[in-house]
């Protein structure tokens, strides 16, 4: 059993509860009700559940990963050997640079 990831599918559920219950009478229903147009409206709709069901998806997986078998294994995979990136300074110098 892993955890961290266990960890995470909680903390994952606690935002889609939080999101559906609480965010739907806070933000949801005041920011829909100021949309003048229809096609908006349900724009916003979709987004915001799209979002919701993206929550309970990611503690739904991190759950099921975290007790399974292979949950030691999964947590590994995520940590990849990826190329260090420059410096921001030099960065910065190179875009900041006056003609």
């Amino acid at each position: 059993m892993n955890w961290w990831m266990l960890t995470g599918a909680a903390m994952a559920m606690f935002c889609a509860v939080g999101h559906a219950i609480v965010g739907g009478d806070r933000f949801y229903r005041p920011i829909r009700s100021a949309l003048p147009d229809e096609v908006l409206a349900g724009l916003f709709a979709g987004m915001w559940h799209l979002i919701t069901v993206h929550f309970v998806l990611s503690a739904i997986l991190l759950g099921a990963l975290s007790i399974g078998r292979f949950s030691n294994e999964a947590a590994a995979s995520s940590q990849l050997n990826l190329p260090v990136m420059p410096p921001f300074t030099s960065l910065y110098r190179c875009v900041s640079a006056a003609p």
